[in-house]
């Protein structure tokens, strides 16, 4: 189980800040995020002997990204639970 808690990144990223300000309240919240969700599959490094490799190599590269943006989305939406 993770705890994730939105108000700590804000206060975290506040800290950061040139500005001081004051937090007023604190709110975590356990969610519990499947570890497939977590995990990111590993991209080997391509073999490169024509143009069309290149472009294999972007795609493949592109679909991982996209596997890791749709991971992101699913545990906002857990988060919103």
């Amino acid at each position: 189980m993770k705890i994730t808690s939105l108000s700590f990144l804000t206060l975290c990223l506040m800290a950061c800040s040139s500005e001081t300000r004051l937090v007023n309240s604190l709110h975590f919240q356990k969610t519990k995020i499947p570890s497939d969700l977590l995990s990111i599959d590993e991209f080997e490094k391509p073999v490169v002997e024509s143009e069309i490799d290149i472009i294999n190599a972007y795609s493949s590269l592109f679909l991982l990204y996209k596997k890791c943006v749709v991971n992101i989305e699913k545990i906002k939406e857990l988060n919103e639970e």
